[in-house]
């Protein structure tokens, strides 16, 4: 059985969508040379990476101007678990694990 690892981007809102997470790193940010690029004037170019890994979920802010919280509190580096709110500059985002076949 795998996991596969997304981040709801903008949950709950018309404007939602998902960044699905691939093995290896995730690099977020507002340049388009990122993974996923967020369009976000509170995001910097290059924000913060999302490490897939067998160890866990590793979240790392690249010294982004605006910050990276977990559960509104900031954060440097952490590992993710699923259900946790994450938010990049300002905008907000649930990281979610599913079991895939």
């Amino acid at each position: 059985m795998q996991m596969s690892y997304r981040l709801l981007v903008n949950p709950g809102t018309p404007q939602a969508w998902t960044i699905q997470l691939k093995p290896g790193t995730n690099r977020v940010g507002r340049d388009e040379e990122n993974d996923f690029t967020l369009n976000h004037e509170s995001v910097s170019g290059a924000h913060c990476e999302i490490t897939v890994s067998e160890a866990g979920i590793f979240l790392k802010d690249l010294g982004s101007t605006n910050g990276t919280f977990v559960n509104l509190a900031p954060v440097t580096e952490i590992q993710l678990q699923p259900g946790q709110q994450v938010q990049i500059g300002q905008v907000a985002m649930t990281f979610e694990a599913e079991e895939s076949a």
